[in-house]
C-alpha cells in the first residue's frame, strides 16, 4: 500500500491523521490565541477582524479554510510569517488573495503595500553563457554540481 494508505495502530491512515491535525482547532479559538498572544508574526499584523470575519466561514474554491491557514501562527507564537496557504486557490481566489499578496509582499520588501512582481527569467543569451567556458577544466575542484529547482503549486 502507498504511504496515505498506510495504517497506524489506531486504524487511521496517514491522510486521515494529518487531516485530524489540520482541522484540529476551530477558527475562534484559532483567533483567539493568536489577539491574546504576543505574536510578531505576519498574520497577525495583516489578518484584521474585518479580514477575519471576512473569511472566517468561507471556503477557497478547493475547500480549504482559514483555519487551516492560521493554525501555525495561531498556535506557535514565534513564527515569523505564521500564515500557510491551504491550497493553491489561496493565492489566487478573490476573497483570499489579498491577504496573502500583503504578507508576501510584506515578507519580501518590508512594505505590504509594494506590488513587486517576479522578475522575467534571463541566463543570459546563448553567447554569454559559452564566454564562460569550462569552468574547471582541469577537474580539480568541481567533483559534481547539482541543480535543484522546485515549486509547490502549479502554475507558480
Amino acid at each position: 500500500p502507498s504511504s496515505t494508505a498506510q495504517t497506524t495502530s489506531d486504524n487511521m491512515s496517514d491522510e486521515e491523521q494529518w487531516r485530524k491535525q489540520w482541522n484540529a482547532k476551530p477558527v475562534e479559538d484559532l483567533w483567539a490565541s493568536l489577539q491574546k498572544g504576543n505574536s510578531k508574526s505576519l498574520l497577525k499584523k495583516h489578518l484584521t477582524e474585518a479580514t477575519y470575519n471576512k473569511l472566517k466561514d468561507k471556503k477557497t474554491s478547493l475547500g480549504g479554510t482559514l483555519a487551516q491557514c492560521m493554525s501555525s501562527g495561531a498556535l506557535h507564537a514565534g513564527s515569523n510569517v505564521g500564515i500557510y496557504a491551504c491550497d493553491p486557490n489561496a493565492y489566487a481566489d478573490p476573497e483570499w488573495c489579498d491577504l496573502f499578496n500583503l504578507i508576501i509582499q510584506d515578507y519580501h520588501t518590508g512594505n505590504p503595500s509594494n506590488n513587486v512582481k517576479h522578475p522575467e527569467p534571463s541566463f543570459g543569451t546563448d553567447a554569454e553563457i559559452a564566454s564562460l567556458g569550462d569552468l574547471d577544466p582541469t577537474g580539480q575542484f568541481v567533483v559534481s554540481t547539482r541543480v535543484r529547482c522546485a515549486r509547490s503549486h502549479v502554475g507558480m
